[in-house]
């Protein structure tokens, strides 16, 4: 009876006593305390959109309070924090865009140090990018809802869409930050080509996604969409 009565009072301690390992969700509240403490004017227009992206599913607290926390503790004007993440707030809110690739190339930029004005430059071509090949996914009939209503369009959810076009965009900026030339569309294809299919292998994408794309997107579109940036880039 005592060696039961011992049990019983362990489970009961268990049970109260939290253990080590235990740490409390990162939550929308967390975000906000890392937006304030930059100290930004912003700060409520960035918020609005981050928790947009909360509900669409394309960010997570977890992954903003990690990109907050790092711009935070890394040295430079704040200015140029606040217009990084103004950046990628309207990709979100105002364009609708996945902005996952964005926020990665930022994170990248600051763990191999490299000013934040070469880091803005990066994610505002890479959202022209991404805008570019969403609005290419349109024109070719594949979309996030069936309210569109035309005739053989395909629509994917979004997940799946937002993800074939960070594919693409990505493959896109890092053919053009390689310094070829935006007019060899069947060069740029391939590539684009060779990612998918290397997504298809490894079970990351549906297979009947990436025949999608490739049946719909042209070289030409590609080399389209290079130019339209380059151009941008330019004015």
């Amino acid at each position: 009876m005592k060696e039961l009565a011992f049990l019983a009072f362990v489970v009961c301690l268990l049970m109260v006593v939290p253990t080590q390992n235990t740490r409390a969700e990162t939550t929308s509240i967390d975000v906000e305390q890392e937006l304030q403490s930059l100290g930004l004017q912003s700060a409520a227009e960035i918020m609005s959109a981050i928790e947009t992206g909360f509900l669409q599913g394309r960010l997570t607290p977890d992954e903003m309070v990690s990109l907050l926390s790092n711009l935070a503790a890394y040295s430079g004007e704040k200015e140029d924090k606040e217009i990084l993440l103004i950046t990628i707030a309207r990709a979100l809110k105002d364009d609708s865009l996945p902005v996952t690739m964005l926020i990665d190339k930022v994170k990248e930029g600051l763990a191999r140090k490299v000013s934040l004005q070469t880091i803005r430059q990066m994610i505002s071509e890479r959202a022209s990018l991404l805008a570019e090949v969403r609005d290419l996914l349109y024109m070719n009939l594949i979309f996030t809802s069936s309210e569109y209503g035309q005739e053989n369009c395909l629509v994917l959810p979004l997940p799946r869409f937002d993800f074939l076009v960070t594919q693409i965009a990505d493959t896109l900026a890092n053919y053009q930050e390689s310094g070829r030339s935006p007019l060899e569309g069947y060069l740029i294809y391939q590539e684009m080509r060779t990612r998918l299919l290397m997504l298809q292998q490894n079970a990351i994408i549906p297979a009947e996604d990436v025949e999608l794309i490739l049946e719909r997107i042209k070289p030409e579109s590609l080399t389209h969409i290079l130019s339209n940036v380059l151009s941008q880039q330019q004015q």
